[in-house]
């Protein structure tokens, strides 16, 4: 009986080390082990940045039990938000079933990747959360694909692709701020510079993305 629950746990840590869904309802979110390249997430107060983490365990895991796992004290990325990202990182719908009303369509925009579904969504609020959401999820993989883009999705194109920070004048400052701050963080290697940003998840992902970068 031993041996068994042993190699259930290893199933479990290669699972999420091997970037696969985890299909277990955990207790508590902290019961899901982190991959290892999560566990360096740190804060500018010098404590672990909750966030961050879960942003990374979710990219690892892409679990949707994970995010169900989230409790009311999730900061900033609460259960809707882990739901929507992972909808966006699947492609797929499947994590958007237990969202509604306006935050099940911004779910499905999301999975779609789709401005058109934003335009179904009655909160101008929301809506441009959508808007917002999609341009962080915008999955822009080289520099050559950042030609021929405008606005927002040139925006999150040089923030992952720009070879150095002249390259992220493009971006319209006024507009964009909060990118355009990413983007120069991201091609210094400074996190520091990433606490100018407004939004809380913005800065969240640029701290992940600068310590990331700078390991």
């Amino acid at each position: 009986m031993k041996n068994n629950g042993m190699f259930l746990l290893v199933i479990v840590v290669l699972g999420c080390v091997q970037g696969e869904s985890v299909d277990v309802v955990p207790n508590n979110v902290a019961d899901i082990i982190p991959p290892q390249n999560c566990s360096h997430l740190i804060a500018s107060d010098g404590g672990p940045d909750l966030t961050a983490t879960r942003y990374c365990i979710l990219e690892a895991t892409k679990s949707i039990q994970y995010c169900r796992g989230l409790s009311g004290d999730s900061g900033v990325f609460t259960q809707r938000v882990c739901l929507t990202t992972l909808a966006a990182l699947i492609n797929s719908t499947k994590p958007c079933e237990s969202l509604s009303g306006d935050d099940g369509l911004l779910c499905v925009a999301a999975a779609k990747h789709s401005l058109a579904e934003c335009d179904k969504i009655q909160a101008n609020e929301t809506k441009d959360e959508c808007v917002r959401t999609l341009g962080k999820n915008a999955n822009i993989k080289s520099r050559e694909d950042c030609e021929g883009q405008t606005g927002e999705d040139l925006a999150w194109c040089l923030i992952y692709n720009a070879e150095d920070e002249i390259e992220c004048l493009k971006i319209d400052p006024t507009s964009y701020t909060d990118e355009s701050i990413f983007c120069v963080a991201n091609s210094r290697g400074e996190v520091g510079i990433c606490e100018k940003i407004g939004d809380d998840i913005v800065r969240s992902m640029c701290v992940r993305e600068v310590t990331t970068r700078r390991i």
